[in-house]
């Protein structure tokens, strides 16, 4: 952006793109009924040779072509004996230099603003998938990436050995941390995302649905011990994350996380508002056994 800014204090685009209309339809005006017709038709020619050079060409070559043009032509224009108006031939020696430089500034400004135009798309596509507050992926992001392995497993589970294994976790009393101080729920979340970086494997996939739930997605192999790993590693996860304090502006003490667990057969026909849904019910049946016990 402070780059297409500070371009455009220089030439904008729409003033290039006027400059070069205006020396365009002024050099014709000058020119029609002054010259030859032959003279008037190569004279266009000249300049659109100038603005197909700026248009095309790096800065580099622009420049050692337009001293090349320009040598060559005082040369033979002033130095020959070459019968000719003097403002033609200051035209035919300059006229690529001018238009060429015109047109390059606009190619400039022209892919300025493709890079900009592109660079806001991923920038909407990368804040559209991703959580701004914990920096995870975003509840959009679980949506497609579900989908995704799920279709894997569906169209590979004849030959395929994989499961697909689903962990929530999830702020008991967020709501009321919220109301009560919403900075030091920010940091909760924070830590909590740190802890599942941490803690966890590089190859899972970890997302925040809000409001105090995030996700973890990972693919299980059945031919292996993967799965008890699994079920280890959510115990302690979630004895990591209950060890995060809550430091409000009245008082600091420990929060409470729920969990709920979730394995997805190949061959399972389970949206994901199903497993959603099947993992909330997980959760709250998981706080329910900790208050009786």
């Amino acid at each position: 952006m402070k780059k297409l800014d500070k371009h455009e204090q220089k030439i904008p685009l729409e003033v290039g793109v006027f400059l070069l209309l205006a020396l365009c339809m002024g050099q014709n005006i000058l020119l029609n009924g002054a010259v030859s017709p032959e003279a008037f038709v190569f004279t266009n020619i000249v300049a659109l040779m100038g603005v197909t050079l700026g248009l095309l060409g790096s800065s580099i070559v622009i420049v050692s072509l337009n001293f090349i043009v320009v040598a060559v032509g005082i040369f033979i224009l002033f130095f020959q004996p070459v019968i000719m108006m003097l403002p033609l031939k200051f035209f035919y020696c300059f006229s690529i230099p001018i238009y060429s430089f015109i047109a390059y500034e606009i190619s400039k400004s022209l892919l300025m603003r493709k890079r900009l135009i592109s660079g806001r798309e991923d920038i909407a596509r990368y804040l559209h998938n991703t959580d701004s507050t914990t920096g995870l992926r975003s509840e959009a992001a679980f949506y497609k990436k579900y989908k995704q392995y799920t279709e894997s497993l569906k169209v590979r589970q004849t030959d395929d050995k994989r499961k697909l294994g689903l962990v929530m976790f999830q702020i008991d009393f967020f709501e009321q941390y919220m109301y009560q101080d919403k900075e030091a729920t920010k940091n909760i979340l924070e830590e909590m995302a740190e802890t599942l970086v941490y803690t966890r494997y590089p190859e899972e996939l970890f997302f925040h649905l809000d409001k105090g739930v995030f996700i973890v997605l990972t693919v299980l192999n059945k031919e292996t011990n993967e799965k008890k790993v699994w079920y280890k590693m959510n115990k302690i996860t979630k004895v990591q994350m209950n060890l995060i304090p809550y430091k409000g502006s009245d008082a600091t003490h420990d929060i409470t996380v729920k969990m709920g667990e979730l394995i997805i057969q190949a061959d399972e026909e389970l949206t994901v508002e199903q497993a959603l849904g099947r993992l909330s019910r997980r959760v709250e049946a998981d706080l329910s056994a900790e208050y009786i016990a």
